[in-house]
């Protein structure tokens, strides 16, 4: 890797530990030297990425995130994929376990329709409020995307459909099931 690459990466770094610093009412960021290994992480996610997507990513950071993203959550964040998509709800569900119950609400109405169906999969907030935190970030973070690319694949049935480009609550029709047709049918055989 280029020297310039790993200076930019412990640079954005430091930018981002300033900024969670602040936002978390931090007065000074903490100056944490950065483990040699943890680099090579952060070195081999952001070279996988173009400069113009490096700087989307940047700026996703400080739109989406209240909490430092993996080097994983960070490509994820411009890489437009159903896991990205799913991993930026499970950023927000984290926030909402970390919030009082009032804020937590708030923080769970703005996500997608998908990501509250997959969310009551994984046992919802007071669920997750349950388990160790190693859990949460490994384990119930795959169930939960696992979860949401099933439903919005259609694979796992929901109350949820695409209404005019717009994803929606509805309540199908249960099928009706001819109980003389299927009595006749055994009888024949």
């Amino acid at each position: 890797m280029s020297p310039d690459l790993e200076l930019e990466v412990l640079e954005m770094l430091q930018d981002f530990n300033a900024y969670f610093s602040y936002l978390h009412g931090k007065s000074d960021a903490v100056a944490l030297a950065m483990p040699t290994a943890a680099v090579a992480v952060w070195l081999e996610a952001y070279s996988d990425l173009s400069a113009d997507e490096r700087e989307k990513a940047k700026a996703e950071v400080y739109r989406q995130c209240n909490f430092h993203p993996t080097p994983q959550q960070f490509k994820q964040l411009v890489k437009g994929t159903d896991e990205a998509e799913a991993l930026t709800e499970w950023i927000h569900i984290l926030d909402a376990l970390r919030m009082s119950a009032d804020d937590a609400r708030a923080r769970v109405e703005v996500l997608t329709p998908y990501a509250r169906q997959a969310l009551r999969v994984v046992g919802g907030l007071s669920g997750l409020g349950l388990c160790p935190e190693a859990s949460l970030h490994k384990s119930v973070k795959e169930d939960f995307c696992r979860a949401h690319a099933l439903i919005k694949q259609n694979i796992i049935s929901h109350k949820l459909e695409r209404i005019n480009n717009s994803v929606q609550y509805v309540t199908k029709p249960e099928s009706s099931i001819d109980i003389e047709q299927q009595l006749s049918a055994l009888t024949s055989n």
